[in-house]
């Protein structure tokens, strides 16, 4: 159970359903930005993580193609998971409620599309390829999200 500042008070709640709530209102308590710039920070180790098994660990097992489709993969990672800090890093500053919504759409751009190539290399399964491009939409939903919020809050 965590306790957070609603708009009646203190309020004893889940840490699920804190995530919710500020996610729902325009005014951010800190952890839910101190959680995107965690997010970032893991996702910046997991992208380099990945990145060297691709270069090191899947070499002898994949083909070229393959290992291209893993280094597209990882270099988006790594893109958004910076871009997850700085987004943090901006709600921090300005506090305004569209930077996190941005946040959590790059988060979830990156997931799908990076995830999606990863497993699609991992696994050999071709049709993976359909679901990639809805990531890359969301990335692109995500960057557009955070430069509107921008000239909102400046």
């Amino acid at each position: 159970m965590n306790l957070f500042y609603g708009r009646g008070g203190v309020v004893d709640a889940p840490f699920w359903l804190h995530i919710f709530y500020t996610a729902a209102h325009t005014h951010y308590t800190l952890p839910i930005m101190k959680l995107l710039l965690i997010l970032g920070a893991l996702n910046g180790a997991l992208a380099v993580l990945l990145g060297a098994f691709g270069a090191h660990g899947l070499k002898a097992r994949v083909d070229g193609p393959m290992l291209e489709i893993w280094g597209t993969a990882s270099q988006y990672h790594f893109y958004h998971a910076l871009a997850l800090l700085l987004t943090g890093l901006l709600a921090k500053q300005f506090g305004a409620s569209g930077l996190v919504a941005a946040g959590w759409i790059l988060f979830a751009g990156m997931l799908v599309f990076s995830g999606s190539l990863y497993v699609l290399v991992l696994s050999g399964q071709k049709w993976l390829g359909a679901v990639t491009p809805l990531g890359g939409l969301a990335l692109i939903i995500g960057w557009l999200w955070l430069t509107w919020s921008l000239v909102k809050a400046l």
